[in-house]
């Protein structure tokens, strides 16, 4: 069986990795157009995924709106949230939330700095036979997909 590391959002990424943490295959969340032009995750593309993947759970950071947040973003994470808990319900995935501080320590991203580039230093510290996957800056959503599901793994074997 396998494991699944979700980072929410437009940009993020699905990670199914191996009970050992060991990368099986990064998918950056399917979206598409909408008719008001900007990119929303595309569900029917997002549940195959997960169906394909026979995961025995999720692993998702917890996220929610701020205050700051503008109203569409809000909406648009809100609304991804969402449909994580839908195709996941639907297909039998229990979803364990792991919120950014949780998931940051044991991944060892100290507190209060700007994690992105450190994100993608761990992951391919990690998994250096992937670092390819991590290049990119813009592949930090991928990274930290990885490292949810990493830390979820950890999160279970100390409890």
């Amino acid at each position: 069986m396998s494991v699944l590391g979700i980072d929410l959002g437009v940009t993020g990424a699905t990670v199914e990795m191996t009970e050992t943490g060991d990368i099986v295959a990064i998918h950056d969340n399917p979206t598409t157009k909408e008719a008001n032009g900007r990119s929303a995750t595309n569900a029917p593309l997002w549940a195959a995924i997960l169906a394909r993947s026979h995961a025995r759970v999720a692993f998702i950071e917890w996220i929610a709106a701020r205050p700051t947040d503008a109203r569409v973003a809000a909406f648009s994470f809100g609304r991804c949230r969402g449909l994580a808990e839908g195709i996941c319900g639907a297909l039998s995935i229990p979803i364990v939330w792991l919120t950014p501080p949780t998931w940051k320590r044991l991944a060892n991203i100290p507190p209060g700095v700007e994690s992105k580039d450190l994100a993608r230093t761990r992951a391919i510290a990690r998994w250096p036979a992937h670092a390819e996957l991590f290049k990119r800056k813009s592949d930090v959503d991928r990274a930290e997909g990885c490292l949810i599901g990493w830390a979820g793994l950890q999160r279970e074997t100390r409890r």
